[in-house]
Protein backbone atom coordinates (compact mmCIF):
# COMPACT_ATOMS: atom_id res chain seq x y z
CA UNK A 1 0.00 0.00 0.00
CA UNK A 2 1.31 3.07 -0.53
CA UNK A 3 0.22 7.16 -1.50
CA UNK A 4 0.81 8.84 -4.68
CA UNK A 5 1.69 12.02 -4.05
CA UNK A 6 0.97 13.55 -7.44
CA UNK A 7 -2.22 12.39 -7.77
CA UNK A 8 -2.94 12.65 -4.03
CA UNK A 9 -4.18 8.63 -4.33
CA UNK A 10 -3.64 6.04 -1.92
CA UNK A 11 -3.22 2.82 -3.54
CA UNK A 12 -1.97 -0.93 -4.19
CA UNK A 13 0.54 -1.79 -5.97
CA UNK A 14 0.63 -5.27 -7.09
CA UNK A 15 3.82 -5.77 -7.87
CA UNK A 16 3.15 -9.20 -9.95
CA UNK A 17 0.19 -8.89 -11.66
CA UNK A 18 -1.77 -12.22 -12.95
CA UNK A 19 -3.80 -12.54 -15.97
CA UNK A 20 -6.47 -9.97 -15.73
CA UNK A 21 -4.88 -8.18 -12.87
CA UNK A 22 -3.96 -4.10 -12.41
CA UNK A 23 -0.62 -3.11 -11.44
CA UNK A 24 -2.12 -0.51 -9.25
CA UNK A 25 -5.74 0.29 -7.79
CA UNK A 26 -6.27 3.32 -6.76
CA UNK A 27 -8.99 4.66 -4.45
CA UNK A 28 -10.25 7.49 -6.24
CA UNK A 29 -11.67 9.15 -3.35
CA UNK A 30 -13.23 12.14 -5.13
CA UNK A 31 -16.84 11.25 -4.33
CA UNK A 32 -18.58 9.86 -0.96
CA UNK A 33 -19.25 6.68 -3.06
CA UNK A 34 -16.25 5.07 -4.40
CA UNK A 35 -14.10 1.74 -3.69
CA UNK A 36 -11.70 1.01 -1.16
CA UNK A 37 -9.06 -1.63 -0.81
CA UNK A 38 -7.68 -3.83 1.80
CA UNK A 39 -5.27 -6.43 1.67
CA UNK A 40 -4.96 -9.30 4.33
CA UNK A 41 -1.16 -11.15 4.21
CA UNK A 42 -0.11 -14.40 5.69
CA UNK A 43 3.43 -13.93 5.32
CA UNK A 44 6.89 -15.42 6.78
CA UNK A 45 8.21 -13.36 9.80
CA UNK A 46 10.99 -11.52 9.64
CA UNK A 47 12.83 -14.47 12.18
CA UNK A 48 11.98 -16.97 9.47
CA UNK A 49 10.55 -19.23 12.07
CA UNK A 50 7.33 -18.19 12.03
CA UNK A 51 4.61 -16.15 10.08
CA UNK A 52 2.77 -13.25 10.54
CA UNK A 53 -0.74 -12.01 9.42
CA UNK A 54 -0.85 -8.22 8.26
CA UNK A 55 -3.83 -6.60 7.58
CA UNK A 56 -4.22 -2.98 5.58
CA UNK A 57 -6.12 -0.75 3.97
CA UNK A 58 -6.32 2.36 1.11
CA UNK A 59 -8.53 4.14 3.82
CA UNK A 60 -10.31 3.25 7.13
CA UNK A 61 -13.61 1.41 4.75
CA UNK A 62 -10.31 -0.49 3.42
CA UNK A 63 -8.97 -2.07 6.47
CA UNK A 64 -12.73 -2.19 8.04
CA UNK A 65 -12.98 -4.44 4.80
CA UNK A 66 -10.09 -6.31 5.21
CA UNK A 67 -10.67 -7.01 8.71
CA UNK A 68 -14.17 -8.05 8.66
CA UNK A 69 -12.74 -10.51 5.95
CA UNK A 70 -10.66 -12.01 8.57
CA UNK A 71 -12.95 -12.42 10.88
CA UNK A 72 -15.97 -13.74 8.32
CA UNK A 73 -17.30 -17.29 6.79
CA UNK A 74 -15.83 -15.92 3.86
CA UNK A 75 -12.05 -16.37 5.38
CA UNK A 76 -12.75 -19.85 5.91
CA UNK A 77 -14.22 -20.81 2.73
CA UNK A 78 -11.05 -19.09 1.14
CA UNK A 79 -8.70 -21.19 3.24
CA UNK A 80 -10.23 -24.78 2.18
CA UNK A 81 -9.73 -23.36 -1.62
CA UNK A 82 -6.06 -23.75 -0.76
CA UNK A 83 -6.37 -27.00 -0.83
CA UNK A 84 -3.38 -27.92 1.41
CA UNK A 85 -3.66 -31.52 1.31
CA UNK A 86 -3.06 -32.09 4.98
CA UNK A 87 0.66 -29.72 4.58
CA UNK A 88 0.98 -26.01 6.16
CA UNK A 89 -0.72 -23.40 5.33
CA UNK A 90 0.73 -21.77 2.28
CA UNK A 91 1.34 -18.30 2.58
CA UNK A 92 -0.39 -15.66 0.55
CA UNK A 93 -1.94 -12.05 -0.01
CA UNK A 94 -5.10 -11.18 -0.51
CA UNK A 95 -6.26 -7.78 -2.15
CA UNK A 96 -10.38 -6.63 -1.39
CA UNK A 97 -12.55 -3.87 -2.56
CA UNK A 98 -15.66 -2.63 -1.17
CA UNK A 99 -17.48 0.25 -2.06
CA UNK A 100 -16.98 3.39 0.45
CA UNK A 101 -19.83 5.01 1.26
CA UNK A 102 -18.93 8.03 4.13
CA UNK A 103 -16.24 5.99 6.04
CA UNK A 104 -18.74 3.06 5.65
CA UNK A 105 -17.70 -0.33 3.61
CA UNK A 106 -20.32 -2.52 2.07
CA UNK A 107 -20.20 -4.68 -1.68
CA UNK A 108 -16.94 -6.22 -0.51
CA UNK A 109 -15.05 -8.89 -3.00
CA UNK A 110 -11.83 -10.31 -3.00
CA UNK A 111 -10.45 -8.59 -5.87
CA UNK A 112 -7.25 -11.20 -6.57
CA UNK A 113 -5.16 -13.50 -4.58
CA UNK A 114 -1.54 -14.78 -4.50
CA UNK A 115 -0.33 -17.91 -2.96
CA UNK A 116 3.57 -16.71 -1.99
Amino acid sequence: MGYDSNTHTNLVENRNPGKGEQARYDEAANSADHLAYGVVSYLPSLDGESSSLLIGGTSKAGTETASEFLLSPRFIAFLRTLDTKGGALPHFEILLSAQNLNGNSYQRAIVCYHIL
